[in-house]
């Protein structure tokens, strides 16, 4: 049984009422300006505020503070439509926020909570760049579905976009309070003035959850289980909750994933390898130099080659920079002039050279298969990196998606042969009436981020990501020695290792591997939702094609590798469009 992020909650409605007031604001414009001063309420009455859309607000006030002729006098907008509300009229999820939103401008434990313009962050001084150009914070949010998330963001100093022709639109905030609290401003007068934006290069990034002695206190799941403690302590007689569990019925660890490297290992010992140093200069030529050396080390054999262009008749392998750095610049993006038809595989040096000086071998064996694929895709038509015959199906199995309003499937013989099919308009079909079947299926749900897997036997399934994840069991932060042995992870970290099923196979997670763990856990392991179109469920089926750390760094495929076949193939026939 695993502990995930969705909240039971129950309010005391009349308890609530007795002690606070509430309003609902809505504007007749498009949206509830957020540069308006009055979001902010200076006054200290307000107790929190949450949007539910960004026409409608809801605020929350001490009993009696404030009347409602008071707080029309406040916003004085005769294009807001004010009304005074009792708490069961109000959204669960939004009345949470609004308890959530409420701890603004606590502080404990060197944390600072700040309910910014709608929204709840915490922060910490140790999160502040030394040359104070930047910080991170973690958003902390329910949704409608009462999935409680954790997200790092990042406030970046405004004067590093000044130039920017929007950056005036962005809300403006400063420290106060000995530096501890965050506070809007409106008129920019020293250089100490951030913005909710990112840097380039300079990813927000606090662990989903760290297994080392010294970091177990210093992650999102951690920082979740201390706030709603803290929430639970303060408003004990008004609301109760508690995480919902769901019941794992199937669990898969690594042993597919072992065989993988030796497959691709085989297979690109026959082609030619050709590197090429696309970034150029002699900056980046040592990590150049390691990616040559490193990958000649991998296969052992002398066949690798470099050279300043690309070579059709060969394997390629190029160092360059990634997208964000030539939209920075404003230069062209020489990924989008490559030729499709020949094997090119990118390795961007703002995300993976220091990891190829560190000499780390799960980015030189995640090159090696990256290739095959693409080999897989252009010239063999067949799943080189798997033995697909192993599994024993006795029908073809289809994967398939939509990406601008295009149709892409992938469709696999019981023998690990396969063909690839694309529909670029509403008007043509297919030849495979299933196919049509999946199709119709994206027609009618287009833009909704779904992934079809289907069999030729009549069975169609829908996947589709969910705001719900496992959560580590929060005695784990009380441990004085942390164990990563089988019992212990049965114990704390159920749902949050290994490939999971639940509930009959509604639905699925793939965590980090629990054999061999890493210390930390990047992101949280989301559940998949199966929704059976036609047929049967047949996730327990495919369940292990998921037992792949080639599409993820360290981590399991989110979905059956064969997505990740078709994923190359568009970004292909995107190129020729």
């Amino acid at each position: 049984m695993a502990i995930c992020n969705q909240l039971n909650v129950n309010f005391n409605y009349y308890a609530i009422d007795n002690e606070f007031d509430f309003y609902l604001i809505v504007t007749t414009e498009k949206y509830i300006p957020f540069g308006a001063k009055y979001l902010d309420f200076e006054s200290g009455k307000i107790e929190s505020l949450a949007f539910e859309n960004g026409k409608t607000l809801y605020i929350m006030l001490k009993k009696e503070i404030l009347s409602k002729i008071d707080l029309v006098k406040q916003l004085d907008n005769e294009k807001l439509y004010i009304k005074k509300i009792n708490s069961s009229e109000i959204p669960n999820y939004i009345l949470f926020r609004l308890f959530l939103y409420s701890l603004n401008n606590f502080k404990s434990e060197n944390l600072s909570f700040n309910n910014l313009t709608g929204k709840f962050y915490i922060f910490k001084p140790e999160w502040m760049k030394k040359n104070r150009s930047s910080f991170t914070a973690l958003g902390i949010n329910v949704d409608a579905d009462m999935n409680i998330l954790v997200e790092a963001a990042t406030f970046a100093k405004y004067s590093l976009f000044k130039k920017s022709k929007k950056i005036n639109e962005y809300s403006k905030y400063i420290f106060s309070n000995k530096n501890c609290s965050l506070k809007r401003v409106f008129d920019i007068t020293s250089d100490e003035v951030y913005i909710k934006k990112g840097i380039y290069n300079k990813k927000a990034e606090v662990p989903f959850f760290t297994m080392s002695r010294g970091d177990l206190k210093n992650n999102k799941v951690y920082y979740l289980y201390y706030v709603l403690r803290l929430l639970k302590s303060k408003y004990s007689k008004l609301i109760e909750f508690s995480f919902d569990t769901i019941e794992i019925i199937k669990t898969i660890g690594i042993e597919r994933d072992k065989l993988f490297m030796n497959y691709a290992l085989q297979e690109i010992k026959g082609m030619e390898i050709n590197l090429v140093n696309v970034v150029g200069g002699a900056e980046f030529e040592e990590e150049f130099y390691a990616l040559t050396d490193k990958i000649q080390e991998a296969i052992g054999i002398c066949g690798i080659k470099t050279s300043k262009k690309i070579e059709k008749d060969k394997a390629n392998i190029l160092l360059i920079h990634n997208k964000e750095y030539y939209e920075q610049l404003e230069f062209p993006d020489p990924y989008k002039n490559f030729e499709r038809s020949t094997i090119v595989q990118c390795i961007t040096v703002e995300d993976s050279a220091e990891k190829i000086i560190n000499d780390n071998e799960a980015i030189i064996n995640t090159i090696i298969k990256e290739v095959v694929i693409k080999n897989d895709i252009l010239n063999k038509k067949i799943v080189s990196l798997d033995n697909w015959a192993s599994y024993g199906f006795t029908c073809d199995w289809i994967f398939g998606k939509e990406k601008d309003g295009k149709h892409y499937f992938i469709v696999i013989h019981p023998n690990g042969s396969f063909e690839l099919y694309n529909k670029l308009d509403d008007f043509s079909s297919f030849d495979i009436d299933i196919l049509n079947e999946c199709s119709d299926y994206l027609i009618d749900n287009k833009g909704k981020e779904k992934t079809i897997i289907a069999s030729t036997d009549g069975n169609i399934n829908i996947i589709t990501r969910t705001n719900r994840y496992p959560l580590p069991v929060e005695e784990i932060f009380e441990q004085e020695t942390l164990s990563r042995s089988k019992e212990a992870r049965d114990r704390f970290l159920q749902g949050v290792v290994d490939i999971n099923l639940y509930e009959d196979g509604l639905y699925y997670s793939a965590g980090i591997k629990g054999s061999g763990m890493n210390t930390k856990v990047i992101r949280a392991p989301h559940l998949y939702k199966v929704e059976v179109v036609s047929g049967k469920n047949i996730m327990k089926n495919i369940l292990s094609t998921m037992s792949a750390t080639f599409v993820k760094y360290k981590s399991f495929t989110v979905l059956p590798y064969p997505v990740k076949y078709l994923n190359e193939y568009i970004l292909m026939i995107e190129s020729l469009l």
